[in-house]
C-alpha cells in the first residue's frame, strides 16, 4: 500500500498584523502534529504560504480560514464547528490589545459555529467533516488525533 501524504501549512506572519510584538509558529505544534501523523503511517511535507522561514511563537492557526470562499461563493467556516483561540485565552496570554482582532468574533460573525473548552489554554479539537481545528496550542495531540482519525475514514 503507499503511503498517504499530508500538506501541512505552517505561518509566514511574523507580527500582529501591524503591531509590532511578534508571533510565529509555537514549534511544539508542528512537532507533536508531524510526529503523531507520521507514527500513524503518514508522509509530511511541511509548506509556507510565502516560502522561507518561519517565525517560532504562538500563533492563531484559525485565522487561515477566515476569508477561504469555497466554489459556490460561501465562506468556508459558514455554517461548520470550529474551534480557535478564544477572547478568554487572548486575555490570558496577554495580547488581546495587541491582535488585530479577535479570532472567536471573526468566527462567528463569518457564519461559524463556533465552540470552546470552558477552561482556556487546555486542549480541545473539533472536526465538521473534514475540517479539523484546534482551539489553542495546548490542542495539538488532540488536533493531531481527530486528523488521522478523518483520514482513516476517507
Amino acid at each position: 500500500m503507499a503511503m498517504r501524504r499530508i500538506l501541512a501549512v505552517a505561518t509566514n506572519q511574523a507580527t500582529y498584523g501591524t503591531n509590532p510584538h511578534r508571533t510565529g509558529l509555537w514549534i511544539g505544534e508542528l512537532v507533536h502534529f508531524h510526529a503523531g501523523v507520521r507514527q500513524a503511517g503518514f508522509e509530511v511535507d511541511l509548506v509556507s504560504p510565502a516560502g522561507g522561514q518561519v517565525p517560532l511563537d504562538p500563533c492563531h492557526g484559525a485565522c487561515g480560514l477566515l476569508n477561504i470562499t469555497l466554489s459556490d461563493g460561501t465562506l468556508l467556516v459558514d455554517g461548520r464547528t470550529v474551534t480557535g483561540f478564544s477572547t478568554a485565552e487572548e486575555r490570558v496570554a496577554m495580547v488581546k490589545k495587541r491582535v488585530p482582532f479577535l479570532l472567536e468574533d471573526e468566527l462567528r460573525e463569518r457564519g461559524a459555529h463556533y465552540v470552546r473548552n470552558t477552561i482556556p489554554m487546555t486542549p480541545f479539537a473539533t472536526a465538521y467533516g473534514r475540517l479539523v481545528t484546534g482551539q489553542n496550542p495546548y490542542s495539538t495531540k488532540a488536533v493531531t488525533a481527530k486528523i488521522i482519525e478523518t483520514l482513516h475514514h476517507l
